[in-house]
C-alpha cells in the first residue's frame, strides 16, 4: 500500500458514457452522475417504459375489474348457501379431528409396543433362565 503523500495532488477526471469517475486528493475515487442527460435518452427511457409498463398496468386493471364483479356475483350466493357450507365445514374439522386422534392413537401404541420389545431383549440379556421358561411355557 502506497503512503498518503505518494497520490498525485490535482484532482484527475476521466470520463465515461454516462458515470463521472474522480480521484480525489486523497487517492479515494469518487463516483457521480452527470448532471446533464440527453433528451433523447430521456424520451427513449419513456416510451420503453410505457411499452413495457403500459400492457401490465391494463392487465392489473382488468385482473382487479374481474375479481371485483366476481365478488359482487358470489356474495349473495354465499349468503344463500351458507348453511350448507357451515355444515360442511364442522363435518371436515370433526374428520380432521378424528384422523388427528387415530394418528396420536397409533404413535402411543407403536411407542408402547416399542417400549415391551425393548423390556423383553434387556430381560433375555440379564435372565436368560427367564426367558427360556416362558419358551418352554408358550411351546407346550
Amino acid at each position: 500500500m502506497r503512503p498518503v503523500d505518494s497520490y498525485p495532488k490535482q484532482s484527475k477526471k476521466m470520463e465515461d458514457e454516462n458515470v463521472m469517475i474522480e480521484r480525489h486528493e486523497t487517492g479515494r475515487l469518487a463516483v457521480g452522475f452527470p448532471s446533464h442527460i440527453p433528451a433523447r435518452s430521456v424520451l427513449g427511457g419513456i416510451l420503453v417504459g410505457l411499452a413495457v409498463g403500459g400492457p401490465l398496468f391494463g392487465m392489473m386493471g382488468f385482473s382487479f375489474l374481474a375479481s371485483t364483479t366476481l365478488l359482487l356475483v358470489s356474495s349473495p350466493l354465499l349468503l344463500l348457501f351458507s348453511p350448507l357450507l357451515l355444515s360442511a365445514a364442522l363435518v371436515l374439522a370433526g374428520a380432521l379431528a378424528g384422523f388427528g386422534a387415530a394418528a396420536l392413537m397409533a404413535v402411543a401404541g407403536m411407542s408402547t409396543l416399542g417400549w415391551v420389545f425393548w423390556e423383553l431383549g434387556t430381560l433375555q440379556r440379564f435372565h436368560p433362565e427367564i426367558s427360556t421358561a416362558a419358551a418352554e411355557q408358550w411351546s407346550s
